[in-house]
């Protein structure tokens, strides 16, 4: 028959003590087991050493009344999702209303995709999707090796805005023997280069 502790009224029930060499087992068989508190009635796991949790099949954490959180504590230890030498597909986040994703770092470097080759793919072509990068004085740079070529391609306006006071302009370089073209597809445009304003120059050279 069944085996109860502790079954009738409110009172602390203790199994087990943590001198020495002291272990608590709970097994069972296809009968499963099952902890379960009402109200406020917490549940705390807590480990001096390693916390594992395995499982054959299904694995949820979920949450009804509060924020799920992983490694909130401060403590200086890395977090590694997903990182067992096993192909998988993981997913962040989703599509429904309001979703948001954020990432945060310190002064430490953010890398996505930075170990074998790959397609990273970042937005997309729906709707009103947008994307934006934003650097302050450390800038930004995009770089390709070897046949890398960098597109850019716009079903509107492509805009290029520098400050007044660029000391630089936009610089243009090139390695030995490369060309640079303008507007050298067949079809008719008007190419506009300086504007009407006083002390403007405008300079082309050419070599002999």
């Amino acid at each position: 028959g069944a085996i109860n502790i502790g079954n009738a009224i409110a009172k602390t029930i203790t199994i087990g003590n943590t001198t020495g060499a002291t272990a608590v087992n709970l097994n069972s068989g296809t009968g499963s087991i099952a902890l379960a508190s009402t109200s406020t009635g917490d549940i705390t796991l807590n480990s001096a050493d390693t916390l594992l949790l395995d499982s054959a099949g299904v694995l949820e954490l979920n949450s009804s009344g509060g924020v799920i959180s992983i490694g909130n504590d401060a403590v200086a230890q890395n977090i590694n999702l997903g990182t067992g030498a096993a192909a998988r597909t993981i997913t962040i986040g989703n599509v429904t209303g309001a979703t948001a994703l954020t990432l945060d770092s310190g002064t430490g470097a953010i890398n996505i995709g930075n170990s074998i080759a790959k397609t990273i793919t970042i937005g997309n072509v729906t709707g009103a999707t947008a994307v934006n990068i934003n650097t302050g004085t450390g800038g930004s740079t995009i770089t390709t090796t070897g046949a890398g070529d960098i597109t850019l391609a716009s079903g509107d306006d492509l805009i290029a805005n520098l400050p007044d006071n660029s000391t630089n302009g936009v610089d243009i370089q090139q390695g030995t023997d490369n060309y640079i073209n303008i507007s050298t597809v067949d079809s008719s445009e008007s190419i506009t280069l300086g504007n009407s304003l006083a002390n403007l120059s405008l300079t082309i050279d050419r070599g002999a």
